[in-house]
């Protein structure tokens, strides 16, 4: 059983490496999408308001 918490540990180090050295490209992609996101908003709430 431990055995098995430790190859869990493992694969969740290795999935954590690529996602932190993807971290600038993540971050510019939540960017990109918090800004569609608030223009998708806005126009909604134009429409709405009419």
């Amino acid at each position: 059983m431990n055995d098995t918490h430790d190859k869990r540990n493992t694969t969740k180090s290795s999935d954590k490496t690529p996602a932190k050295n993807e971290k600038p490209m993540s971050d510019f992609k939540v960017g990109l999408i918090t800004f569609i996101v608030f223009i998708f908003f806005m126009t909604a709430w134009m429409s709405f308001y009419s």
